[in-house]
């Protein structure tokens, strides 16, 4: 049986005006009805959430000649407002009891991308391939995230995988804590200082999340003969944030064994002083591949090779943490959306460039390439 609520993030309420007011809270929207009194008594039955069997037979008993239909149409109204959600649709292997007070807050957000259905699949998938919250919530903590680079956006996006449930991060890094590491990597402190990166982290995120999340240590450097199909597997997504020699490099080595694999992957590492770059997410497959972004830098001229005047110059990265944090919990929020599966990645087919000097964020579009070699283009059921 359905039973039908208002989601978490929504309100109703009766105005100086006699008019049934629907807040959403998270949007800062009212929906305004002049309802009449069966309405009213319909929504109160839906702030906790009702069987619509019984629904029926109170506003029937209340309001003679109320009908099904009537029903139907109140529920339909509210349902295509995005007001309700199923309250009978949990799944039934619910999370134990710590983990619904831990969680609770972020399970209310993930109650803002499920629609109000009635009968769910064997995942726990309503007819609008929407997840519930519950389950959404469980594929997190059954989730094993790889972090390559706990630096400047590495720590940031670690503590927030962190935070939201993950149940494995392995963190991969060779480097060792520097003083000038400690103005943007949220994941250090002073008496870090000369201890490996990826030890230092994993311990502060056991302290922060009370061993509630596994993190483990890898102190492997990335070259071109490192054994990625080894140091990712197992992983359900990986999260590239190093910088060693480049970016761009980086994410050619993660994204062919990714890609192999069957990995989705987040390339989470580019920003240079007042620039951010966001983005983009790679699954397999599905999206655009690394090869398709550096095709399409070479088409729009970026791909230019530039022989230094000065080689052996010392060169310094300007870096800041307020921008790092942004770059890093913006890409979190995709890699949530891919893990859980409560709604499409944003970052697919795309990546953002945010300037700190102007808080513009530009979007570049980068669909599949038809003639990529790497991943050959959108499959047929894509056109």
């Amino acid at each position: 049986m359905r039973m039908p609520r208002l989601r978490p993030g929504v309100g109703a309420g009766i105005d100086s005006e006699g008019h049934l007011r629907v807040i959403f809270f998270s949007q800062s929207r009212h929906v305004v009805y002049a309802a009449e009194p069966p309405v009213i008594d319909a929504v109160r039955l839906l702030i906790d959430g009702t069987g619509t069997d019984t629904m029926l037979d109170e506003l029937r008993s209340a309001h003679p000649g109320f009908s099904r239909t009537d029903l139907d149409e109140i529920l339909t109204a509210l349902d295509d407002e995005g007001a309700l959600d199923d309250a009978a649709a949990a799944p039934t292997t619910a999370l134990d009891e710590l983990e619904l007070v831990r969680y609770g807050r972020q399970i209310d957000l993930f109650h803002d991308f499920t629609g109000f259905t009635g009968a769910r699949d064997a995942d726990d998938h309503a007819a609008d391939g929407s997840v519930h919250p519950l389950q959404a919530q469980r594929r997190l903590r059954q989730a094993t995230v790889t972090v390559i680079g706990v630096g400047g956006t590495g720590t940031w996006m670690a503590q927030s995988l962190a935070l939201t449930g993950i149940g494995h991060l392995r963190l991969v890094d060779p480097d060792v804590v520097e003083l000038s590491n400690l103005s943007r990597q949220v994941l250090y402190s002073a008496e870090d200082l000369g201890l490996p990166k990826a030890e230092a982290a994993s311990r502060r995120l056991n302290d922060v999340t009370g061993s509630g999340v596994r993190v483990t240590a890898v102190g492997t450097r990335l070259g071109p003969d490192t054994d990625l199909d080894t140091l990712l597997a197992g992983s359900d997504l990986v999260v590239n944030c190093a910088d060693e020699p480049d970016i761009n490099t980086t994410a050619r080595w993660i994204s062919r064994s990714c890609t192999a694999l069957g990995i989705p992957h987040i390339v989470g590492g580019a920003y240079a002083g007042h620039v951010g770059m966001i983005g983009p997410t790679i699954v397999p497959g599905s999206t655009a591949c690394w090869t398709c972004y550096e095709r399409d830098n070479v088409r729009r001229g970026d791909g230019e090779t530039i022989t230094p005047l000065s080689p052996h110059r010392d060169r310094h990265t300007a870096a800041f943490a307020p921008l790092s944090a942004i770059v890093a919990n913006l890409q979190t929020w995709d890699a949530v959306r891919v893990l859980s599966g409560i709604a499409p990645p944003l970052l697919a087919n795309r990546l953002g460039e945010l300037d700190l000097r102007t808080m513009r964020l530009d979007w570049r579009e980068v669909p599949q390439d038809p003639d990529c070699p790497a991943c050959g283009g959108p499959s047929d059921d894509q056109h």
